[in-house]
């Protein structure tokens, strides 16, 4: 069912300011390398052998992340706001990545060889997710967008629309 009226996301508090680096090149290679290094320590969080504190670890690295890219753009929040950002964004990539963690979970339980492949596969979607969200974050500063006017409905579109680009790349 589709609305004129977009929900807004959880209202986070911001300060917007202007964005630190003003060439719009620069700041575009230090998006790129924060999503980078965000990118490695999610892949690595990934391969935590323990259940649930590895996607906790990713869910760590990403609230970072978003906090990093919001900086570089000028706009300091909460990480309790974006937790809840994050939140939201687990909720489109989470039914993505099921099958990828019903196949962890399966090769799970062959010894040794099915351990190392479900962490690595843990490890691979972390990392795409990472990616896929710091894409979009970066896409929706450089357009203007503040976390303030951020929608669930918009975050939603474009999150599926960037893991759809990347899973065909």
């Amino acid at each position: 069912m589709s609305s004129s009226a977009e929900t807004p996301a959880p209202a986070p508090a911001n300060t917007l300011h202007k964005p630190l680096i003003a060439d719009r090149r620069a700041r575009l290679a230090e998006a790129s390398r924060i999503i980078s290094n965000y990118t490695g320590w999610s892949a690595a969080s990934g391969l935590i052998p323990v259940p649930v504190l590895d996607v906790a670890a990713v869910a760590a690295v990403q609230v970072k992340m978003i906090i990093e890219l919001g900086k570089l753009y000028g706009q300091t929040l909460s990480e309790n706001a974006v937790t809840s950002v994050v939140a939201v964004v687990l909720g489109v990539l989470l039914p993505t990545g099921a099958a990828n963690l019903a196949t962890r979970f399966l090769w799970s339980s062959v010894p040794f060889v099915g351990f190392l492949s479900s962490v690595a596969s843990l490890s691979a979607f972390s990392s795409l997710a990472s990616y896929v969200i710091g894409k979009v974050f970066v896409r929706y500063f450089e357009s203007g967008g503040t976390f303030q006017a951020l929608t669930r409905e918009r975050l939603q579109r474009e999150l599926e629309s960037e893991m759809a680009t990347q899973q065909a790349a």
